[in-house]
C-alpha cells in the first residue's frame, strides 16, 4: 500500500477545512511576507543582469582602444567549434552527476539515520554541519592538504594499510584530478542535503508508517512505498539545488587545480571565468554564462510537472 492509497483511505475533508491548520497557514503567510523584500530586489536586479549579459554575448571581444562590434550569435557559433568548451561541458556533466546522485543517496541515508533515536544524536546533527559551514575556499584548502603528494594524510593512510607503496599525485592527471575535485565538492554538499531530507522525513505521517507496518510491509517496502513518495518534493528540490551548485562551482577548483592539469578540471563556470578575466574575452565569457543559465533552466523544466500536481500555495491562501 502506497502513500497515495493510504491518503485515499482517510476521511474526506469537510467543507472549509484545509489540510493545513490555522496556525500553519499564518506561519506560511508570515514567511512569505519575510521573503517578499528580497524577492523584489531580485526581480529589480536580475532582468538587467541577464539582458546585459546576453547583449554582451552578441558583441566582439575587443577591449581597450579597439571598437566593440555587434556580431549577433557568432560567439555561440564559435563555442560549438571550441574543443575546450566542448570538453568543459562534458566535465560539467560528469561533475554534476558525481555530486548530485551520490550526494542525494548519502544525504538521504544519513538523514534516515539521524532521525532515529540514539545516544549522541544532537551532537551528530551539529557535527555534520561542519563541512557545509566552511567557506568554499576553506574546503579547497582542506582537501589540498589531504591530497598533498608529499605530506598529505590520504597518501599516509593508504601507505599505512598497504594499499600503495609510494605517494600518489592525486591532482596530477586529468581524470584523477576531476574525481578528486568532485569528491571534495561532494563532501561539502552532503550536510545541506542531509538537513533537507531530515526536514522532509519528519513530515512523513507516523500513522501511514504504522499502517504499513501493520499490513506486514518490511523496511525496504516501507521505504519504497511510504517514505520515498512522501519526500518526493524535497527530493526533487534537492536535485535541483545541487545541480545549480555543481554547475557554478568555482572555489574548490580555484584552490585545488586552477582548472588544470591541461584543462582537466575546467568546467563551464571556470571556463567562463577564464575567458572573461584571464583572456579579457568578455563576449565569449558572457556567452558561456548564458549557456550555463540555459542548462540550469532546462534542469528545472523536468520536475515542473511534478510540482504542479499539488501546490502548497493553494493551501496557504
Amino acid at each position: 500500500m502506497t502513500v497515495s492509497q493510504l491518503e485515499l483511505a482517510e476521511p474526506v475533508a469537510t467543507p472549509g477545512r484545509s489540510s493545513l491548520g490555522h496556525q500553519e497557514r499564518l506561519d506560511c503567510r508570515f514567511g512569505i511576507r519575510l521573503v517578499i523584500p528580497g524577492l523584489l530586489v531580485i526581480i529589480a536586479i536580475l532582468p538587467y543582469t541577464v539582458i546585459d549579459a546576453f547583449w554582451m554575448s552578441m558583441h566582439s571581444n575587443a577591449v581597450g582602444p579597439f571598437p566593440v562590434k555587434f556580431i549577433g550569435l557568432r560567439n555561440y557559433g564559435a563555442l560549438l567549434h571550441d574543443p575546450t568548451f566542448i570538453g568543459s561541458v562534458d566535465r560539467s556533466l560528469y561533475f554534476t552527476a558525481f555530486t548530485v546522485i551520490p550526494g542525494v543517496v548519502i544525504g538521504l541515508a544519513l538523514a534516515m539515520l539521524l532521525t532515529k533515536d540514539f545516544r549522541g544524536k544532537k551532537l551528530a546533527r551539529i557535527l555534520i554541519l561542519v563541512p557545509w559551514a566552511m567557506p568554499e575556499v576553506a574546503t579547497g584548502i582542506t582537501w589540498h592538504l589531504i591530497y598533498s603528494p608529499t605530506w598529505g594524510i590520504l597518501n599516509w593512510i593508504l601507505m599505512e594499510i598497504g594499499l600503495i607503496n609510494q605517494n600518489i599525485v592525486w591532482t596530477g592527471t586529468q581524470n584523477l584530478a576531476l574525481a578528486c575535485v568532485s569528491f571534495a565538492q561532494l563532501w561539502a554538499c552532503i550536510p545541506f542535503l542531509t538537513l533537507l531530507f531530515i526536514a522532509g522525513l519528519q513530515r512523513v505521517p507516523a500513522s501511514v508508517t504504522r499502517a504499513a507496518r501493520i499490513d506486514g510491509a518490511g523496511p525496504l517496502r516501507r521505504f519504497t512505498n511510504v517514505t520515498l513518495p512522501a519526500i518526493r518534493y524535497p527530493l526533487v528540490f534537492a536535485c535541483l539545488v545541487q545541480t545549480m551548485w555543481s554547475l557554478r562551482v568555482f572555489g574548490v577548483i580555484y584552490v585545488l587545480t586552477d582548472g588544470g592539469p591541461a584543462n582537466g578540471t575546467t568546467t563551464l563556470n571556470w571556463y567562463a571565468y577564464e575567458q572573461t578575466f584571464s583572456f579579457l574575452n568578455f563576449g565569449t565569457g558572457a556567452s558561456i554564462a548564458i549557456v550555463i543559465a540555459a542548462i540550469t533552466l532546462l534542469a528545472h523544466a523536468f520536475p515542473r510537472a511534478e510540482f504542479s500536481q499539488k501546490s502548497w500555495l493553494t493551501q496557504v491562501f
